[in-house]
């Protein structure tokens, strides 16, 4: 052998050596290491979860504990079902009145409750810690038919609970009892929920449950067929804008929040409630518009009721859902108006002019305007000069001021009649120009 191979053979030989010592170390440290590490073994009647945890930068406690809680999220994975066709979730995921994927996120917010689990092995080497869990599938599908079972029992219980609150009208403390009881179910929703309720009728109550929540929120609110006619700038009493609403079988429910959308001005708030009656009245005092017709709309307030479910999950899925919309036509009818002026002509002017707002009358008036003219001349040498006055004023029923407005302008001739004449045609000019439009803004 010469001197080149006889050198090459001896770092080949340091190079084995070398790599040996670390594995000798580790073995005569930690162990052999398992096989289970290298092939997570075939579970057959066990489900099985492994998983390992880096050791670097944390303490033995924080090290186990993260390589244990990763060990059960694989052996949680592990156990997975098929979602059933006849299930809640299904119905769920096939509705369309919900913008939220209700499905999904309680499957990721549902954990798997386990149970008798069996700690099998830990191995650990310089960098890393292992932790091997193993599940019997027969324990396991023992205990969760158990607690299922519990479960339907006691949202049956708060269903049956709840069936009696909505009878008597109370629609809103109905809904908490049927979320809660949905919530009870919820690592259950995938699959059927059969049971048989104290009638003796057999039912999937998680179903059941759902399409009592969806009643509740698409609440029928009562309104008139032919819309509601109003008047342009008259106070609204509360009759007037008040509506009942309803469940399914016809009973009012009470304290339920309604949410409103009115397409002019006017609406105090946006919201209502309803009273014992089942009755809420739109905070509405007097509708300004120039329209002959606006739109009331009316839905239940899923986000008000939401806040008040404590589950998440069961929130998220109230306060996502896309309840039945309601809307109503207000007719806008123009009020009566009776003219109160001693000057024919301008009497005349203002009926004419004002007349496509108001329905002119004598009688029976919601508004009455008052026209008073004052004309005052002066001399300097042979001009006279006229000081032309006029008061606009407008009263409504209760002898309440809602408008008013004072004309006044001079004018020079050397005639007074036809000076007279001429201060007429000017405050019939400012009927013309003005008055009309500054009435609508102030009392439409």
């Amino acid at each position: 052998m010469n001197r080149s191979a006889l050198i090459l053979l001896l770092c080949f030989s340091l190079f084995v050596v070398g790599n040996a010592q670390p594995r000798k170390k580790t073995m005569k440290r930690y162990g052999a290491k398992p096989e289970w590490v290298t092939a997570k073994p075939q579970g057959g009647d066990y489900y099985i979860g492994i998983s390992s945890a880096v050791k670097q930068g944390k303490s033995p406690d924080a090290y186990m504990a993260a390589a244990r809680q990763n060990a059960l999220a694989d052996l949680a994975a592990a156990i997975s079902t098929k979602m059933e066709t006849s299930s809640t979730l299904y119905t769920l995921e096939n509705t369309q009145q919900f913008g939220y994927n209700f499905s999904n996120d309680i499957k990721a917010a549902t954990t798997v409750d386990l149970e008798g689990y069996e700690l099998m092995g830990t191995w650990e080497d310089d960098n890393n810690y292992w932790v091997y869990y193993r599940l019997s599938r027969a324990v396991y599908s023992a205990k969760r038919a158990e607690k299922k079972r519990i479960a339907i029992l006691k949202a049956r219980d708060d269903v049956e609970q709840a069936a009696k609150m909505l009878s008597s009208g109370s629609g809103r403390t109905a809904l908490m009892l049927y979320c809660g009881a949905l919530a009870m179910l919820k690592p259950y929703l995938g699959e059927s929920t059969f049971c048989t309720l104290k009638d003796g009728s057999e039912t999937d109550i998680g179903i059941l449950i759902y399409s009592k929540i969806t009643d509740i929120l698409n609440s029928t609110i009562v309104i008139p067929e032919n819309g509601v006619a109003l008047k342009h700038g008259i106070d609204i009493n509360g009759d007037e804008l008040s509506f009942k609403v309803i469940s399914e079988d016809g009973i009012p429910l009470k304290n339920i929040p309604i949410k409103i959308f009115f397409s002019a001005s006017g609406l105090n708030r946006p919201t209502a409630t309803t009273g014992q009656d089942g009755v809420f009245a739109c905070p509405i005092k007097r509708i300004k518009s120039s329209n002959s017709k606006e739109k009331l709309t009316f839905s239940v307030d899923v986000s008000s009721l939401a806040r008040e479910i404590t589950d998440e999950q069961i929130r998220m899925l109230v306060k996502n859902f896309k309840p039945a919309v309601t809307t109503v036509d207000i007719n806008l009818i123009n009020p009566k108006l009776s003219v109160n002026c001693k000057d024919d002509i301008i009497a005349g002017c203002a009926r004419e002019n004002l007349t496509p707002l108001f329905e002119i009358t004598q009688e029976n008036a919601d508004f009455e305007i008052s026209i008073t003219k004052n004309i005052t001349f002066t001399e300097q040498g042979k001009t006279l000069f006229a000081n032309v006055v006029a008061d606009f004023v407008i009263y409504n029923t209760k002898k309440e001021i809602v408008y008013r407005k004072k004309f006044q302008k001079e004018i020079s001739g050397t005639d007074r009649k036809v000076m007279q004449a001429q201060g007429v045609d000017e405050i019939c000019k400012a009927i013309e120009r003005s008055l009309k439009q500054e009435i609508a803004r102030n009392i439409f």
